[in-house]
């Protein structure tokens, strides 16, 4: 399922892009994406189950050219997206944390 986002400056956007339909268990290899992260900002998002019961959190915080992630109730392996000045980079997270250089 396709759908165009709209995201706001400093977004946390969690999405599967195998998923057929909205229902689905966003803690099982999610991508996470990022959007336009400013310096100095910081920023949590609730993860929710197949049953929208919450399940962990995501959070990112920047500071200069690095982004800060970690990661709290996800299972397997998570691509990341940083979207940034209209550019995306991808990052892998294997476990609950990374460091990002942009």
């Amino acid at each position: 399922m396709n759908l165009p986002v709209l995201a706001r400056e400093n977004s946390i956007i969690l999405r599967n892009p195998n998923a057929e339909h909205a229902e689905y268990d966003y803690t099982d290899s999610p991508d996470i994406h990022l959007y336009e992260f400013a310096d100095g900002a910081k920023e949590t998002t609730r993860v929710v189950d197949e049953k929208g019961k919450p399940a962990g959190h995501v959070t990112a915080e920047r500071s200069g050219s690095t982004i800060t992630l970690s990661a709290d109730g996800l299972k397997g392996s998570s691509k990341v997206y940083v979207h940034a000045d209209g550019n995306v980079k991808e990052f892998t997270l294997d476990g609950g944390s990374a460091t990002l250089s942009l």
